[in-house]
């Protein structure tokens, strides 16, 4: 799957914003090199309104496939980590929670634009 398929958005450090129209070949050649741009692969799996799961998105996380002691709905992050999309409590890993196991949740923000969904734990820009 080539990365125009597959998608993807980019968040300018310095003015705080994000673009969704970038994807030709001399701009993702600059967001790739600079170190003021995160750029953020769309993971192809869609919450349960139709919404693209990005690396970076906030997560009303409503249900999971399995039975589990969390407290929900709780707000997670989606993080490009180790080869797959895997879901983070704020900056903490879930270790081998992924998008998959989601059976009912919703993209909310993004850890850039929406910070404060998370509690204060938002993007780690260093």
């Amino acid at each position: 799957m080539s990365l125009y398929e597959f998608g993807a958005r980019a968040w300018d450090i310095e003015t705080k914003e994000m673009s969704y129209d970038f994807l030709d070949r001399t701009w993702l050649k600059v967001a790739v090199l600079s170190p003021y741009v995160v750029l953020m692969i769309k993971s192809g799996v869609k919450d349960s309104k139709g919404n693209d799961y990005y690396d970076g998105d906030i997560v009303s996380v409503n249900k999971l496939t399995f039975k589990s002691s969390a407290l929900l709905p709780e707000n997670l992050v989606v993080r490009l980590y180790d080869g797959m999309f895997q879901l983070f409590r704020g900056k903490e890993p879930l270790m081998g929670l992924h998008l998959g196991y989601i059976a009912d949740g919703e993209v909310i923000g993004n850890i850039y634009e929406n910070p404060e969904l998370l509690g204060g734990e938002g993007a780690d820009t260093e």
